[in-house]
């Protein structure tokens, strides 16, 4: 059974509510064996909740009622904005927790108790002694108004992944034509066929020149968009780090960006040992994947990382991490270092960089490399992990193995 808040008509001593206009989203947060969450924003208080059922179809299991809360922005982005402004005001988050579902089953959600339809898809975590075949997908730096084929977003939510991991920079106010609404807009598809896990980018923590912020003081969009958006998914985590389980691979999901001098403080490194060294211990566990920003192994301009790299490289040293990803380069590259397997991916939307022009010494390292928009699509089977790599013709540009 499912674990359900009262609905907005089940409650007591309450007037009749009333319907309101979804203004962004909904979308899925978070990647659990047991249980989900959604969220959506309107313009005002009103009916909020969603109805779910398993994604292979049949009758709706349950309606369940959202907690609606008030959030007031300061940030506002309208002059020179052709469409879609991010404006100051208050405006209310929907937030609807499901427990007690079936682990490593897709669910279908509809926001049903709002002014027209809204529909999406996430997928609960399977469990960790599984075998069964799961596939999620890799993207970064999706700055939609620069240009690139929507069929990007389109063809990765088609592909169905129970979650998408992203590798930073998820929307940049770039010539302030870019905007959190916007991109709500533009990569709907997304949003409605996983959860979306991101890192946090450099863009992510930019601040912009309109807007006052503080000396020492979180950005203003920071604060405003990408935490009350992915924050609080319920993984556990230390700082703006956390880490969560696809079958028996371990992710570790780090921020690069908070650090100048060193990529991870000491309190950061002790907890991404403790983490390791508790899954090796793990029957159930079979390797890590560790996902950041800042792209420590690139031929790009953003290449010469060989410090932070080396730093990297001797904390995992002892540990079963096959896989690294990346994104900062906007672009797609892949290599191979003592039987890891580094990814680039950040080809999501942004302008795309030439990667494969500097640092001739990392050139023989270097697997593959396209200067493409493209997405991953990455699946786990008993006998490994697949990557492929797809640009917006849907082509095939890359495809590698990592056993284990």
């Amino acid at each position: 059974m499912l674990i359900l808040p009262l609905s907005c008509q089940d409650q007591p001593q309450q007037p009749p509510c009333t319907p309101e206009d979804i203004v962004r989203g909904p979308w899925a947060v978070g990647y659990h064996s047991t249980r989900a969450e959604v969220r959506w924003e309107t313009t005002s208080l009103g009916c909020g909740g969603i109805r779910i059922r398993r994604k292979s179809g049949g009758d709706w299991l349950a309606q369940v009622g959202s907690t609606q809360m008030p959030l007031s922005r300061r940030l506002s982005l309208t002059e020179g904005v052709p469409d879609r402004p991010d404006q100051a005001g208050t405006s209310i988050l929907h937030r609807v927790e499901l427990q007690n579902l079936m682990p490593g089953t897709c669910y279908q959600y509809q926001v049903s108790q709002t002014e027209g339809i809204a529909i999406g898809r996430f997928c609960t975590a399977p469990r960790l002694e599984s075998r069964e075949t799961i596939r999620f997908g890799v993207l970064g730096n999706t700055h939609p108004r620069r240009g690139v084929d929507l069929a990007l977003y389109d063809r990765l939510a088609a592909w169905s992944p129970s979650i998408i991991l992203h590798t930073g920079n998820i929307q940049h106010y770039e010539g302030l034509a870019e905007t959190w609404s916007d991109w709500f807009a533009r990569t709907k598809p997304l949003l409605q066929s996983a959860a979306i896990l991101p890192v946090i980018g450099n863009r992510d923590l930019e601040v912009v020149e309109e807007t006052v912020v503080e000396d020492g003081s979180t950005p203003l969009e920071f604060q405003e968009y990408f935490q009350t958006i992915w924050g609080e998914n319920g993984h556990t985590g230390i700082g703006n780090n956390y880490a969560y389980r696809i079958g028996g691979l371990l992710v570790l999901a780090l921020d690069s960006e908070g650090n100048d001098r060193n990529m991870w403080d000491d309190a950061t490194q002790q907890w991404i040992i403790e983490l390791l060294s508790t899954a090796e211990a793990d029957p159930t566990y079979r390797f890590a994947v560790v996902i950041f920003h800042r792209a420590l192994y690139t031929r790009s301009l953003h290449g010469g990382q060989d410090a932070r790299r080396s730093e990297f490289v001797n904390l995992v040293a002892p540990f079963r991490v096959r896989l690294i990803l990346n994104g900062q380069s906007h672009c797609y590259e892949r290599f191979i270092e003592s039987e890891r397997t580094w990814v680039v991916s950040g080809g999501g939307g942004a302008s795309l960089h030439n990667c494969d022009e500097r640092f001739d010494q990392l050139e023989l390292a270097q697997q593959a490399v396209e200067s493409v928009h493209h997405w991953i699509g990455f699946t786990l089977t008993a006998s490994g992990l697949t990557g492929e790599v797809f640009d917006t013709d849907d082509r095939l540009i890359d495809r590698f193995e990592i056993g284990g």
